[in-house]
């Protein structure tokens, strides 16, 4: 399938976010608005002046796809940049606003009133994340929005629990560009004895979300009993948290493994780093989905991964991928071991026929594009 086509009206689609830095709902973005081929015109708005330059190079600008950038400062003024907002959409003329944060949603909330004809959206990226919203926000969702997105059935359960007068909530997993991960050649030679395992982790360096200080305990525990492995941690901590990357250093240094593990920062060559690992592992708390996950599935590389929802919709019961119990540290660290040494080529198979069937970047625009129109 080579992207939505359709000889229906031609939409006119903004994507509002806040800020657009190295993540996987940026990344998914740039999926969109480039395999988005149907004719349609689509139009990412960023409000804040936060943004990975290197990654919104990716986007193939052209007469139908933009990318316009308000400049808003952190915690700065509202009003102007509001204005300056509802300049673009009056110029744009859009069908469906699609906001991909609550955030986004209520900054753009006043303009509602001049564009009563277009359809407002709102995707759910997380788990733990409707059911802190406020009950005016619930109230304000059932009267102004069109539809929610949840990106997992474990998302989709929270806002209705949450919201129960809203009867909109709809099921859109997110999707994954898979010619960018399979048939890579691999940068390391499994069977060379002679060099370090390597374990990748790709998230934001958030630990009460994605859980890496449970990974580097884990490979303090691991490190007893071999040295023959390196951690490579992909990722930056939040804007406002830049500390945080101190602190698992220290961690690392506490559990003796200071030598062991690498810490990257953001990167846009994420199929590339996929390449040369031996296994994936994503230690979150808690996940609304986890699409480094099919990522990993996607390039062949082993996954292991906590137990929760998100992740358990993904990979099964130890069908495409294996899991252990959240914040185990032990039990992940006689995973990690095991895994390691282990020839896991039909489960690799499996998650990789398991991505390409339900996790592909087309099927997610072809749910939405018929979420969109309604059909």
């Amino acid at each position: 399938m080579e992207g939505i086509r359709s000889e229906q009206k031609k939409l006119r689609i903004v994507h509002l976010v806040f800020s657009f830095t190295s993540g996987g709902i940026e990344n998914l973005l740039v999926d969109v608005m480039n395999g988005w081929d149907s004719g349609d015109s689509l139009l990412l708005c960023i409000i804040n002046d936060v943004k990975n330059e290197q990654l919104l190079a990716k986007i193939k600008l052209g007469a139908d796809r933009k990318v316009i950038c308000l400049g808003r400062k952190p915690k700065g003024e509202k009003l102007p940049y509001l204005l300056k907002l509802e300049r673009v959409l009056q110029r744009f003329h859009p069908d469906i606003i699609h906001c991909h944060s609550n955030d986004a949603f209520l900054f753009s909330l006043p303009l509602r009133f001049f564009h009563m004809n277009a359809k407002y959206v709102l995707t759910i990226h997380s788990t733990r994340r409707y059911s802190t919203f406020r009950t005016l926000d619930c109230l304000i969702h059932r009267l102004f929005l069109s539809q929610i997105f949840a990106i997992s059935e474990s998302v989709q359960r929270e806002i209705e629990e949450a919201n129960p007068g809203f009867r909109r909530v709809r099921l859109v997993y997110n999707g994954l560009e898979l010619g960018k991960f399979e048939n890579r050649e691999r940068q390391f030679n499994k069977k060379d004895v002679n060099r370090s395992k390597i374990i990748l982790c790709v998230a934001r360096l958030n630990p009460p979300h994605k859980g890496q200080d449970i990974l580097i305990r884990a490979l303090g525990i691991l490190a007893d009993k071999r040295q023959d492995f390196l951690c490579i941690f992909a990722g930056s901590p939040p804007a406002n948290h830049p500390e945080i990357l101190e602190y698992l250093k220290q961690l690392g240094e506490e559990m003796g493994v200071e030598d062991r593990i690498c810490f990257l920062g953001d990167r846009n060559d994420v199929p590339e780093l996929l390449t040369g690992a031996d296994l994936f592992v994503l230690p979150s708390r808690y996940e609304g989905f986890g699409i480094a996950l099919i990522e990993a599935m996607a390039a062949g590389v082993p996954v292991l991964a906590s137990d929760v929802d998100g992740i358990r919709e993904i990979v099964g019961d130890n069908e495409y991928g294996c899991l252990f119990q959240t914040e185990n540290e032990k039990e992940l660290a006689e995973k990690i071991d095991a895994l390691l040494d282990t020839d896991m080529g039909e489960m690799i198979e499996r998650a990789r026929a398991h991505v390409r069937d339900c996790f592909s970047i087309e099927k997610m625009m072809w749910t939405m594009k018929k979420l969109y129109t309604g059909e």
